[in-house]
């Protein structure tokens, strides 16, 4: 059973602040047509990277998941947020299977950031799977779903983020759904959801609200 959420003032700015942000991509958009194409994944890397069938690696926008293997990055976070480097990678390799078991072998809509690549050549994009998906039925996939085109779709860079797996990372120009993955990383540490369940296991985890939005 789902608990009622009680609409604070605060949670009612939050809320319109992202409508508000909306509005404002849609009409950048305008100018700028998204680049959308099908491609089926081949592998999942880590918890925001996959690989496409014709080998490319691609980057979700917007998201940074825990670093499961060691890296420069791996020690870097350590040293900045304190953890523990085995927890991190711990982190890394649940945030991994979170992913794994909705992207792998799937025929995803990919839409490429408007900065393409980033300084490792790896393409940039969001990544959609079509709603309903009877593939994913055997398991509960409370994703996070959005419109495009008058067609629902799964928008797993968000899915990922509202499961409690990521958080939000803002790198301009491709940051156009940064208010939305800021909410719900805020919704996800607030209902203790995935990895921030562990942080604070004293806490009772509560369901987090469904949203949703449309993309153009």
């Amino acid at each position: 059973m789902n608990k009622e959420i009680k609409l604070t003032p605060a949670k009612l700015y939050k809320y319109v602040f992202v409508a508000l942000a909306l509005v404002a991509a849609f009409i950048a958009n305008v100018a700028h047509k998204p680049e959308h194409r099908q491609a089926v994944i081949a592998k999942v890397v880590d918890g925001d990277t996959v690989q496409l069938a014709d080998g490319e690696k691609v980057r979700l926008i917007g998201i940074d998941t825990p670093e499961e293997f060691e890296s420069a990055k791996l020690f870097s976070d350590a040293r900045r947020t304190g953890q523990d480097i085995d927890t991190i990678k711990a982190q890394g390799k649940q945030a991994h299977e979170f992913t794994r078991r909705w992207l792998l072998g799937q025929t995803v809509m990919l839409e490429v950031g408007r900065e393409k690549r980033d300084k490792y050549g790896r393409l940039l994009a969001y990544l959609y799977l079509p709603f309903p998906h009877p593939a994913l039925s055997p398991l509960p996939r409370n994703g996070y779903i959005v419109n495009v085109d008058g067609k629902k779709w799964y928008f797993i860079n968000a899915t990922i983020i509202q499961a409690g797996y990521a958080k939000p990372m803002s790198i301009a120009p491709n940051n156009k759904y940064q208010p939305v993955f800021e909410m719900l990383y805020q919704q996800a540490k607030e209902y203790n959801l995935g990895l921030w369940n562990q942080a604070s296991p004293t806490k009772a985890t509560r369901k987090s609200p469904a949203r949703s939005f449309a993309v153009k």
